[in-house]
């Protein structure tokens, strides 16, 4: 990028800053601010972009939700992160924040990013489980009887936790792959920080709420969109070649 190019985007920004400050201005003219505020109901507020929020259906299709994905509920639910992922996004490279706001806010959007990831593994681990159910009904699943032998073999996920999750992905879909089984874990450390009554230091010094972590969470869930499907589709024929193979 040319140093005008640069100058000419720094100038959008100096006058979007302007033009924010003079909105707080007037708003404080009638209102003491944060104490008291407008109804928002009777103002048409700051509106995000047009298309910088992406579309259900782009993460459909770009995602491969319909493949990966058995309920249409979670696919539906995985895009609505998505499109939070998108607004946390904009706000992340658009709003200069210091201190501890920044720091929860890039909390907040690393956690987002790490439940989507969480949903991607644990609905396609779900998927993979229902290849080897044999039969069921409304008591419950029956599955292969020759699972203990299979390697290929998906147990049901309804209970199980992300930490076990990552392990089954890590060492059937993903084999080979210590460095994304590294950075799953490491974000599934700073994930489990959602739960405020049981961090043990200061939020605000915490020094895993970082721009470097949350740009790991964008890269480790564009690996899943790049490489997820065509990892289940290879698993798949395992799958498959092991029932071959196996004597019932």
């Amino acid at each position: 990028m040319t140093a005008a190019e640069k100058h000419e985007i720094q100038t959008a920004f100096d006058q979007a800053t302007s033009a924010l400050t003079n909105l707080e201005r007037v708003i404080g003219n009638h209102y003491i601010t944060p104490f008291q505020n407008i109804n928002i109901s009777e103002f048409k507020k700051i509106q995000i972009p047009k298309n910088y929020i992406r579309k259900v259906a782009y993460f459909i299709k770009e995602y491969n939700l319909t493949e990966i994905v058995n309920e249409h509920v979670k696919r539906k639910n995985i895009c609505y992160s998505l499109l939070q992922s998108d607004f946390h996004n904009y706000l992340i490279n658009r709003m200069e924040v210091y201190g501890a706001v920044e720091s929860l806010f890039l909390k907040i959007g690393i956690i987002n990013l790490v439940s989507i990831i969480e949903a991607l593994i644990v609905c396609s681990l779900a998927k993979l489980h229902l290849f080897c159910v044999t039969w069921g009904d409304s008591s419950g699943d029956f599955v292969c009887k020759k699972q203990a032998k299979c390697g290929a073999y998906i147990n049901k996920t309804n209970t199980i936790s992300f930490e076990n999750a990552i392990k089954i992905f890590c060492s059937k879909i993903a084999p080979d792959n210590s460095t994304l089984e590294e950075n799953l874990k490491k974000l599934k450390d700073i994930r489990n920080n959602v739960h405020i009554s049981l961090v043990l230091e200061s939020e605000h010094s915490n020094d895993v709420y970082t721009i470097g972590n949350y740009n790991l969470a964008v890269k480790t869930l564009e690996f899943f969109k790049t490489n997820q499907l065509r990892l289940i589709k290879e698993f798949e024929r395992q799958q498959l070649q092991d029932c071959l193979t196996l004597p019932f």
